[in-house]
């Protein structure tokens, strides 16, 4: 994956202040752009024999099928909820996706009732973080 934001900003600490504003309002045009196309993408680490990890991080309102790894084939996927360190009463699972190897669906569960620990689609849009490994 490669993005095509590779000008870097000149050192600001040398410039008069005129052009200081103009240098910076281009660089943050710049930053907010590239962060706009990170936004929803996964993070690819390098292949070690044969093997890529890639991570990512989505809100999801009870389920979402078919999320796009950049693999080819997942072979392990692993969820987690990102609550901000606040206990929660959700839970979160994974799979491969049963049409596309290099796709997942992610499921997230919360209990029906105060009395009822029965588990069933969460209504609350929730954070989740997932790691998938494959080729």
């Amino acid at each position: 994956m490669s993005f095509p934001y590779t000008a870097r900003p000149p050192s600001f600490l040398n410039i008069a202040d005129n052009r200081l504003k103009h240098e910076i309002d281009k660089a943050i045009s710049i930053l907010f752009s590239a962060h706009s196309h990170l936004s929803q993408r996964s993070i690819t680490a390098p292949g070690v024999n044969g093997i890529t990890a890639v991570s990512g991080s989505l809100t999801i309102l009870g389920s979402k099928s078919g999320i796009t790894t950049g693999l080819t084939k997942v072979d392990h996927v692993t969820v987690s909820i990102d609550s901000g360190g606040v206990a929660s009463n959700q839970s979160a699972t994974a799979n491969v996706n049963g049409t596309n190897k290099g796709k997942i669906d992610i499921q997230v569960w919360m209990p029906t009732a105060a009395g009822d620990t029965t588990p069933i689609a969460s209504t609350v849009a929730t954070v989740i973080n997932w790691f998938c490994t494959g080729s």
